[in-house]
């Protein structure tokens, strides 16, 4: 439960330039974000191909959340994650054009298609540098560390919504929704835990900056179990299970579920329950909302579940918690590093 390698490790920074170069950064984030508005210029301008997609997106809807949520979610999952890179490609986007048409591109490239689908209804947003390891950018050590690129959203003044969740304020008093378009599990208003809490570089040319993730509220991280039970005179356990998921905890049961196919989900639910029992059996298992990243993953099943309890005398000896385990596996010896929770989360059983 330790913080990443990166983050624990000594780190030198070193700032160089050729002779004469005039963009070179100066060791501040401010820099860093003036040179990448000279390498990101003019790849993020919108196509009439992405103006018309935008119209489509965005027809009827006249609610900032709803449009941009749209727009997101088109990118999320129609843009398809594939890296091509080749020299600079590392740290230069390729045109949006390019990438909405040939529908696919890496992190960058899709942070940069949203962003110019987004002006296209006068929606203004940015890259984002950061990490996918917390901990790793260092506020204190201005650098181009960082090996993923997400996007900051400009939330209009004045304009409030609850579904709004991982806001940041700039020095400036701008407000940006952060958001990660290859997080394809990820609702739209909400950050991957793995990001929250670290650091990113707010690519916006001479107002650019280094900005804090929040740590969003345990209540959107959430797991809710209820099931019903009897134990059958020879220790046999039989019931039904509905488990409610949402945010990160529900990213590989949504996963499984609208990519994999029966075979997987059948060895995913396997592979769940025999944690906990020897022998079982299960059945009748229903999955709703998989698709609906702003909704609870529901999944329902009848368990059958033999030898759970055993005939000690006149009485049956079971343990009384039936599915799962919660608790810290930290070795309780002397630390010399932090422990990392991961994640917020809030879970009912």
């Amino acid at each position: 439960m330790r913080p990443t390698q990166l983050a624990l490790a000594g780190r030198m920074t070193v700032h160089y330039a050729a002779p004469g170069v005039t963009n070179a950064t100066q060791g501040t984030w401010q820099s860093i974000g003036e040179w990448y508005q000279t390498l990101s210029n003019g790849r993020l301008d919108p196509t009439p191909e992405i103006a018309a997609k935008a119209a489509e997106l965005s027809v009827g809807k006249s609610d900032f959340y709803e449009k941009t949520e749209a727009i997101a979610e088109f990118v999320q999952k129609q843009i398809r994650y594939f890296v091509i890179e080749m020299g600079i490609g590392g740290q230069q986007p390729h045109p949006a054009g390019e990438i909405f048409h040939n529908r696919y591109g890496d992190c960058k490239d899709k942070a940069t298609v949203l962003s110019a689908i987004l002006s296209t209804v006068g929606v203004h947003s940015a890259l984002v540098m950061v990490d996918s390891r917390r901990g790793v950018i260092d506020p204190d050590a201005p650098s181009i560390v960082g090996n993923h690129m997400i996007a900051a959203i400009e939330i209009p003044a004045g304009y409030t919504s609850s579904k709004l969740r991982s806001v940041v304020t700039a020095k400036s008093g701008r407000h940006y929704l952060i958001f990660d378009p290859t997080w394809e599990k990820t609702a739209f208003g909400q950050l991957e835990h793995n990001l929250q809490g670290g650091y990113g570089i707010l690519m916006e040319g001479s107002s650019s900056q280094v900005i804090q993730f929040p740590l969003l509220a345990p209540e959107l991280n959430t797991i809710g179990r209820s099931a019903s039970f009897h134990i059958q005179p020879d220790g046999t356990l039989k019931g039904t299970v509905t488990e409610k998921r949402f945010g990160d905890l529900s990213e590989d049961r949504r996963t499984v579920f609208t990519t994999g196919d029966a075979k997987q989900r059948s060895e995913y639910m396997d592979h769940i329950l025999d944690q906990d029992f020897t022998t079982f059996a299960i059945s009748d298992v229903k999955v709703e909302d998989a698709q609906s990243l702003n909704k609870d993953i529901t999944t329902t099943y009848s368990l059958t579940a033999g030898g759970f309890a055993r005939t000690i005398g006149p009485l049956l000896m079971l343990r009384p918690r039936v599915l799962g385990t919660e608790g810290l596996r930290a070795d309780l010896k002397k630390r010399v590093v932090p422990i990392d929770l991961l994640q917020t989360m809030q879970s009912q059983d």
